[in-house]
């Protein structure tokens, strides 16, 4: 279909249409009223404006004064006074307690028979250990050892045998030949028992060792053992 057509149909149809409302629109109108045009109102009526309802706000009264008393309304009772707390009563004087008595000192505990960490011998024949005592006996009385060589006379010498037990403890102490002086004699047996324990004899259990004692008459002394000669 061309163009022209389709527009000439369209236009038809649209008449069609137009035709056929005007139509329908006479048949449908209703008859003219025969009364007065003056009962009719003229014009649109005019647009009621909507008002707003605002709820009523309570009033609220201030709150009334105490009325003043009166001469017949009874007067109210004065609130009584609190009564002042009490004092707290002083605590009762209590005597002193009796001076404890002082308490009784510790015993002293026995000297240890243990051997010392580090005081050993490990000598395996008597003469190995004599050198050890000798060791230890200068070390404990360093300030009693005479430095450098002895004169040729000295005051006494003395030989002694010395056993010692396996902690280091001295067993015994005998004399091969004592000093001419007693008093030596004396000395030199404390000097050997305040030195103990010596070292223990880990591998001979029990050893006995011989040693000569060299007393200058300062009361100094040399061991044979450890001895720097005679001049």
């Amino acid at each position: 279909m061309s163009l022209a057509r389709f527009y000439a149909y369209a236009g038809f149809l649209l008449v069609f249409q137009l035709s056929g409302c005007a139509v329908v629109s006479l048949i449908e109108r209703p008859a003219p009223d025969k009364k007065p045009q003056a009962d009719k109102p003229m014009g649109k009526p005019p647009m009621s404006t909507p008002t707003l309802t605002v709820p009523p706000q309570p009033v609220v009264a201030p709150p009334a004064a105490p009325a003043p008393p009166t001469a017949d309304s009874p007067a109210k009772p004065a609130p009584a006074p609190t009564p002042a707390p009490k004092p707290a009563p002083a605590p009762a004087h209590k005597p002193d307690p009796a001076p404890l008595p002082p308490p009784a000192p510790a015993p002293v505990p026995p000297a240890s028979t243990e051997i010392t960490p580090g005081l050993q011998s490990l000598a395996t024949h008597p003469d190995d250990y004599r050198q050890d005592a000798a060791r230890h006996l200068y070390h404990h009385y360093s300030h009693r050892i005479y430095k450098g060589k002895l004169p040729p006379l000295l005051k006494s010498v003395g030989v002694v045998e010395v056993v010692i037990g396996p902690k280091g403890q001295v067993l015994n102490i005998n004399w091969w030949r004592a000093p001419r002086h007693a008093e030596v004699t004396r000395e030199i047996e404390n000097l050997i028992l305040n030195a103990g324990p010596y070292p223990a004899p880990v591998k001979l259990r029990k050893v006995t060792y011989t040693e000569t004692w060299l007393w200058h008459d300062s009361g100094r002394f040399q061991l044979d053992t450890l001895t720097e000669g005679q001049k």
